[in-house]
């Protein structure tokens, strides 16, 4: 069993990619030298609902509606004053290709039980 998703998994089938909540380190990366965190922060601060909710990934727009227009006007302001923004959408789809050639992604890893 896996310690990331709590799902059972083959050794040999432990890719990398096959967990999407393990840690990988590609995408902290990417996060980091892009500030992706600042737009997030935005939108919890200027588009959050009552309850606090918000998209957390600010660039997933599916399907498109007002509030993905609104998201999208705001980051590209944002960028104006964080320019390493632009750089986000190109290293994502880099990323989600090294994820496709198993290049990329978080693995499974067992629990440890005391």
């Amino acid at each position: 069993m896996s310690r990331h998703c709590h799902e059972w998994y083959l050794e040999s089938a432990n890719r990398a990619g096959a967990c999407e909540f393990a840690p990988d380190c590609f995408r902290s990366c990417i996060e980091a030298v892009t500030c992706i965190k600042c737009a997030q922060c935005m939108l919890y601060h200027c588009m959050s609902d009552a309850e606090g909710e918000f998209a957390m990934h600010p660039c997933a727009c599916a399907p498109p509606d007002e509030a993905c227009a609104k998201r999208w006007l705001c980051i590209s302001a944002l960028s104006a004053l964080v320019p390493c923004l632009w750089c986000y959408g190109p290293l994502r789809a880099a990323h989600r290709a090294a994820k496709a050639c198993r290049l990329a992604g978080g693995q499974h890893a067992p629990e440890i039980h005391k």
